[in-house]
């Protein structure tokens, strides 16, 4: 009985020590289709709500909209996908598009691995006649891929935390494909 008892203990310290359960992204699982990062790239800017219910899973939550008598008429939807992870999306309802943004805690994609050190001197090049593309910005950093946070029809915006606390965000043109801006602690 006492070995049964010990060989209990033993696999519960293991689970509340390896965390065992849950995902590597956010601790536990999405109740939706897909993951809060999955989710962003999966959604088509230029989509429907109905779409967007359809991917996730179940429908979206209003959180806000315009006024009645505004004539900009927008509704912002949030699908909460775990207790620290989230869809938002800003629906804009004259044009029909979507701006779609992940709400997640940056420790899901911090990275010790970025050296921000050339970013001053290397980003310059934003302003040249051949801009800088996306994959211009993952050599700068090191080869340290983005994690695509924010979207719409025009802008694909792209995230980095490193454990040291420097951090970045660049957007990017859908059209051109370079980065049209950045900011971040370098």
């Amino acid at each position: 009985m006492k070995k049964i008892i010990s060989v209990l203990c033993l696999i519960m310290m293991l689970t509340l020590i390896t965390g065992c359960g849950g995902t590597k992204e956010s601790g536990s699982k999405s109740k939706g289709n897909c993951e809060v990062f999955e989710c962003v790239e999966k959604i088509n800017a230029e989509g429907t709500i109905a779409d967007v219910n359809k991917l996730i899973g179940f429908e979206g939550e209003v959180t806000s909209q315009s006024e009645e008598s505004s004539v900009y008429q927008w509704k912002v939807y949030k699908w909460s996908l775990t207790d620290d992870t989230a869809i938002e999306i800003r629906h804009n309802e004259n044009l029909n598009t979507l701006s779609i943004e992940a709400i997640f805690p940056t420790s899901m994609i911090k990275t010790k691995t970025i050296d921000f050190s050339n970013v001053k001197t290397e980003m310059k090049a934003i302003n040249s006649a051949n801009g800088l593309k996306y994959a211009d910005v993952v050599k700068i950093l090191g080869g340290v891929e983005g994690t695509l946070t924010k979207k719409d029809k025009d802008t694909l915006t792209y995230e980095w935390y490193s454990k040291d606390r420097g951090s970045m965000t660049a957007r990017f043109s859908t059209k051109s494909g370079k980065c049209t801006s950045y900011n971040g602690l370098f």
